[in-house]
């Protein structure tokens, strides 16, 4: 369930992060890149067993004290011998060797891009023009570096890249030392953007989580999404007021490249090319969004904590007023009936203490369980649930009255549904008259005499035809009428029912109340006298 949840809740922020960045164009792209760093973030942390932050957000689940009442429903001996439906288990190891499996395999296929890595920085030779030089010591400015990083030159490399964990280093292909000063300066400010950045050491978050939930499709998009947004962060930061951003674009073209591996970042990937373009045009042509951004990061930020909703504290009231902020409960019972608060298990522990005597009256107070067997001390404590017990009764038989009500608006709603079959009936038939008599009257001869007598006599059947189907269409029309009225009727006798169960359920809760803290005042005195004893 925990791999389950984490999948469905790192899909919701997913499809969250998406949205935010369609709906808001204008944000940095470093936003962006962090927006889906922590989706990524949001799989990985599910998977850790870190506490979840409880958060009462849910409704109490607390008792209110009510007096439940069973009589001859069942033996509580049918409760207590109730045989338990073993649960089923579901046997999950064989997709659990399946998942390691697959996280094994692609963590193994990122050995390769790291070794190859590893020996272009062994191949690479250091600087030796003094212009070069200068063009590191600039663009490491630009990039914010108080120190500048080595840089080293590699024969047959794609495309400028950055590569070691502890010691970064900018990588360049051998032909990029024939560029231009500004188009070279461009090319290592981009590179040394990613150290200041620290984006090797980022970007390991959303290749595991790749990694780690191979099957997730939001897995794939985090990844990618991050990447892309974080080379568009490194254009913004080289693309700064007076930069050619033509010539930026076209060194992008002449270093495309393969996509990149976890230990090293190419300038540029060949596969997010076109949307970098796209990206560098919208930075020349608007200025980016910053608090908008930042207000969303945030939002994020605090998405990937783990939350749990539980439910409110319950009301330290319980069902007796006994003790200070500890679970009471109580259960008046003869074996037959029991009037309580509590629960099933209560019921149980009462019945147990009864054994074979006669009515108790037993009650909890924390840890602590009492029972009363005295006849006259029993009587009184039933009395102080006479009142509730005839506020019960009322209610009792007002719900029997709306149930009969409701019965026979039940039997109105058949005889009205009866009517309009009627009607609905009788109006088709007309419909079938008047469509036979006009093909009668289409395949008639066209003989004058005769047709004319024919219309006289058709036209006297017809008027006695209307007269039956007004007569029957009125008599549709009372019924329906007074069963309507009929209806209405009922349905205000229902509204004053209602009223009546709220008036009676308003004194319930006051009897309650009051018989909660008589009761609770008797049971105190019974303890004190000696007539309540513990029971185990």
């Amino acid at each position: 369930m925990s791999l389950l949840r984490t999948c469905l809740e790192g899909a919701a922020l997913a499809g969250v992060v998406a949205a935010a960045c369609f709906l808001v164009p204008r944000m940095r792209a470093s936003h962006k890149a962090m927006l889906w760093w922590l989706v990524a973030a949001k799989l990985l942390v599910g998977l850790v067993p870190i506490p979840a932050i409880e958060i009462a957000a849910l409704p109490s689940a607390k008792a209110v004290p009510v007096m439940a009442v069973a009589r001859a429903i069942g033996p509580i001996e049918a409760v207590r011998n109730a045989v338990p439906i073993p649960a089923r288990t579901i046997d999950v190891a064989w997709a659990s060797w399946v998942w390691m499996g697959g996280v094994a395999v692609l963590l193994a296929c990122a050995v390769p891009g790291w070794l190859e890595a590893r020996d272009w920085r062994r191949a690479g030779r250091a600087l030796e023009n003094q212009e070069l030089a200068l063009s590191v010591s600039r663009a490491a400015r630009v990039a914010g570096l108080r120190r500048e990083p080595k840089v080293l030159v590699v024969e047959a490399l794609p495309g400028p890249l950055v590569t070691g964990f502890f010691a970064p280093c900018v990588l360049l292909p051998a032909e990029s030392l024939a560029l231009p000063a500004e188009e070279l300066e461009m090319t290592l400010a981009h590179e040394m953007t990613h150290i200041a950045r620290g984006d090797l050491w980022w970007g390991l978050v959303p290749a595991l989580a790749r990694r780690v939930f191979f099957f997730h499709p939001a897995a794939w998009i985090a990844e990618r999404e991050y990447a892309l947004a974080r080379e568009a962060a490194c254009d913004e930061a080289v693309l700064r007021p007076g930069m050619d951003a033509f010539a930026y674009g076209r060194l992008l073209l002449r270093f495309a490249s393969r996509a990149p591996t976890s230990a090293s970042i190419p300038m540029s990937p060949h596969a997010m090319l076109r949307r970098r373009l796209e990206m560098i045009e919208s930075v020349v042509r608007r200025v980016p969004l910053s608090r908008a951004g930042w207000a969303l990061v945030a939002v994020a930020a605090l998405a990937v904590v783990p939350v749990r909703l539980v439910a409110k504290e319950a009301d330290s009231s319980g069902c007796l007023t006994t003790g200070k902020d500890v679970d009471t409960a109580y259960v008046v019972t003869s074996g037959k009936s029991h009037t309580m608060c509590g629960d099933v298990s209560d019921v149980r522990d009462a019945e147990r203490a009864r054994g074979d005597g006669g009515d108790v009256i037993w009650f909890r107070v924390g840890t602590e369980r009492w029972v009363i067997r005295d006849p006259e001390a029993v009587a009184r404590g039933r009395r102080y649930f006479s009142a509730i017990t005839q506020i019960g009764q009322k209610q009792s038989e007002i719900g029997l009255e709306q149930s009969r009500v409701g019965e026979e608006q039940s039997k109105i709603g058949m005889e009205q549904s009866k009517i309009g079959m009627q009607q609905v009936e009788q109006a088709r038939r007309e419909v079938e008259e008047a469509m036979r008599k006009s093909e009668m009257d289409a395949e008639r001869q066209p003989n004058r005499e005769q047709l004319e007598q024919e219309r006289a006599a058709a036209q006297e059947a017809r008027e006695k035809a209307d007269v039956d189907a007004d007569r029957d269409r009125k008599r549709l029309e009372e019924q329906m009428e007074v069963l309507s009225q009929r209806m209405r009727e009922l349905g205000e006798r229902q509204e004053t029912f209602g009223e009546r169960q709220r008036e009676l359920g308003e004194r319930m809760e006051r009897e309650l109340r009051e018989t909660q803290r008589a009761l609770s005042e008797f049971l105190e005195e019974s303890i004190k006298d000696g007539r309540a004893t513990r029971t185990p």
